[in-house]
């Protein structure tokens, strides 16, 4: 081998030694080497390491619109609940509620229909 000499900057090499001595080599120039006979795989980690940042962002914006869907989906089963319980509070007889669950029934399709199209 031959020796090369290296100047780094005090805290840089403060943070060499304490990464070598974590990483169990008996010596600076012992991690060194390491690290430079292991350069592709590190920077394979590298690389990886970025590709999946960005499919954690990925996957966070999707499970955002999941969640503004299902928060959508909620919202109308309330309204559809609400409605439901105001019917009920109606003393209407049994033929008068489905009517009325008929009629929302059709009316809540409908609404979804339009949605949908007006999404498109």
């Amino acid at each position: 081998m031959e020796p090369i000499t290296l100047r780094l900057q005090p805290d840089l090499l403060d943070d060499l030694d304490d990464e070598a001595d974590e990483a169990g080599f008996s010596s600076r120039s012992e991690y060194i080497r390491h690290l430079l006979m292991n350069r592709p795989s590190i920077s394979q980690g590298v690389t990886t390491g970025i590709d999946t940042a960005t499919s954690d962002t990925e996957t966070v914006d999707t499970l955002v619109v999941q969640v503004e869907e299902l928060t959508e989906h909620v919202t109308g089963l309330e309204e559809r609940i609400t409605d439901l319980e105001d019917d009920v509070d109606d003393d209407s007889s049994p033929a008068d509620l489905i009517g009325k669950y008929r009629k929302h029934q059709y009316g809540h399709s409908t609404r979804r229909f339009l949605t949908r199209v007006n999404n498109s």
